[in-house]
């Protein structure tokens, strides 16, 4: 269990199904859902996330043996998958989207 909560953290898919449910929860408010923009923005998330992680490096010298900066260290390869994935799904339901959507 915690290696699952740790990749859900580590990978920032958490703050992509946050970001995705305020969009939803937006598309209710306004009356106006619209799951293409969910999941791209979903997607955009995590390869947004992805790519900070990817230049990322210790702030500070005791961050350096972070549990974070560990779990980053040994697993690049699940980092850069997540990344790819979330470029691939962005890309794929930005196509579906208006162009003024995009461009707001």
């Amino acid at each position: 269990m915690k290696r699952i909560i740790e990749f859900i953290v580590y990978t920032n898919i958490w703050v992509a199904i946050a970001v995705s449910s305020l969009c939803w929860f937006t598309g209710l408010l306004i009356e106006n859902v619209d799951f293409n923009f969910i999941y791209f923005s979903f997607f955009a998330t995590l390869l947004m996330y992805a790519y900070a992680r990817w230049f990322s490096s210790p702030s500070r010298e005791d961050d350096a043996t972070s549990r974070l900066t560990d779990w980053a260290s040994h697993n690049r390869l699940i980092n850069i998958a997540s990344g790819l994935i979330g470029a691939v799904g962005a890309i794929w339901f930005a196509l579906s989207l208006n162009r003024l959507t995009l461009i707001w």
